[in-house]
């Protein structure tokens, strides 16, 4: 995918949110003035003059937001469809050459977490755990909330068992199990969750506990889509 590309979605111009927001505020701005000019030569009264900026007021932050989340699904857009090169061409240099082309020009926080734990999977796919972490530590997390800080500290929890940094690891899952536990039924969230919890009994010394776990997940999850942690926990088992 090119450059051009990645400005452009279907139609729909990928612009940069500080931009957008500053012509809002801008146009906002040489409306008042205009107005109150208007109402100077016109003899508007104070009233209907606060009524029609009020009016314009609301009608520009509707569209704003209308336009931002335009803007948020179109680059949702972009993200996903570079991600064939990682899961079907198996091309990790050329997935992250593509995120960093993305990453040099985005500011917001949920986009820069998608783009650096995109570059920790890739890392993750070449079983370059050191530098698949070191993607991690890069990426604003200290920002991010919802299901992509649980998504965050799975992957963190999980590299350090990768990396036999265990102790961390029991750490990072202690310090996040409600949310873990709370999120373990989710569709690809949670079957990441649960093998990291396969994981732990495992390093924790009870293989007996952790290969019945380890059973049941293979009866609910696909094998392939888990491939990569699947043949960990069987190698942690054997």
């Amino acid at each position: 995918m090119t450059n051009n590309t990645v400005k452009e979605k279907k139609g729909l111009p990928i612009i940069n949110q500080s931009m957008l927001k500053f012509y809002f505020l801008a146009a906002i701005l040489v409306f008042t003035i205009g107005l109150s000019i208007l109402q100077k030569q016109l003899g508007i009264s104070n009233l209907v003059a606060k009524i029609v900026l009020v009016v314009f007021i609301l009608i520009m932050a509707a569209l704003y937001y209308y336009m931002k989340n335009r803007w948020m699904r179109a680059y949702m857009m972009v993200i996903d469809s570079l991600q064939p090169i990682l899961t079907h061409k198996k091309d990790p240099v050329l997935y992250r050459k593509e995120l960093m082309s993305l990453l040099q020009f985005q500011k917001a926080v949920p986009f820069r977490m998608m783009l650096q734990m995109g570059l920790y999977a890739s890392y993750c796919i070449e079983e370059n755990w050191e530098q698949a972490k070191n993607e991690l530590l890069d990426a604003p997390y200290k920002k991010s909330f919802g299901l992509q800080n649980v998504a965050y500290w799975t992957d963190r929890a999980y590299v350090d068992f990768r990396l036999n940094n265990d102790e961390e690891a029991f750490e990072i899952i202690e310090k996040n199990r409600r949310e873990f536990v709370r999120c373990q039924n989710f569709d690809r969230i949670g079957a990441l969750i649960r093998t990291l919890f396969i994981i732990e009994t495992i390093k924790k010394g009870d293989k007996d506990q952790g290969k019945k776990m380890f059973n049941d997940i293979r009866k609910t999850y696909n094998q392939k889509a888990l491939e990569e942690e699947f043949l960990y926990i069987e190698k942690l088992l054997s």
